[in-house]
């Protein structure tokens, strides 16, 4: 590599800031393409988590506007974890005692306390820890949210409401579930009997 090539590499370093605006043309395009497959992702995330539809598009809207200006990584998007979504709706159970909508404002509060508890670890470096979990943890917890979200959509699909909120609750209701299922087409309620 000649010292030109160099220069130039050194000079195109992406930053953080208003000083990573300087290819926004590019970034417009490459912000409205994350948008577009970070809006359904962040409204399952919530949904997976016992949260309102709309705290996922929050996250969304905030990590992608905040996290850019506070510093991270160039080649990753920030936004809603998957990877906490069975954490959270555990939570969220537990401090409500299998509610969810007593448990979401406490669940709320300790996001902010586990909020500012990363912040302190982020200033000690403490995230080179994290290599020390194995992979197959990290692709157990990713296929328990699908299957989360599965179990979560499941009275869409169907559109009757569940008795039970809890993940094994839901599959065993499924079965029975499933055979109120409306499957006539009418113009009233559009396929699967669901109201339009």
């Amino acid at each position: 590599m000649s010292s030109s090539e160099s220069d130039t590499l050194v000079a195109d370093r992406p930053c953080n800031g208003l000083a990573g605006l300087k290819h926004w043309r590019h970034d417009l395009t490459a912000g409205l393409m994350v948008s577009l497959t970070s809006l359904p992702f962040s409204l399952g995330i919530a949904i997976a988590s016992g949260a309102p539809p709309i705290a996922g598009l929050m996250s969304a809207i905030i990590a992608g506007l905040i996290f850019p200006f506070l510093g991270g990584s160039f080649v990753t998007i920030s936004g809603p974890a998957a990877g906490l979504a069975p954490a959270l709706f555990a939570a969220m159970l537990a401090l409500g005692h299998g509610h969810l909508d007593t448990g979401y404002p406490l669940l709320l509060a300790v996001i902010c306390i586990v909020g500012l508890v990363q912040i302190v670890l982020s200033y000690l470096g403490a995230a080179k820890l994290s290599a020390a979990f194995p992979v197959s943890v990290v692709e157990g917890m990713l296929a328990s949210i699908g299957l989360m979200i599965i179990a979560k959509e499941m009275p869409h699909l169907i559109g009757h409401d569940y008795k039970s909120h809890a993940f094994f609750g839901m599959i065993a209701e499924t079965p029975g579930q499933i055979g109120s299922l409306d499957l006539r087409w009418t113009p009233k309620t559009g396929p699967l009997g669901m109201l339009n």
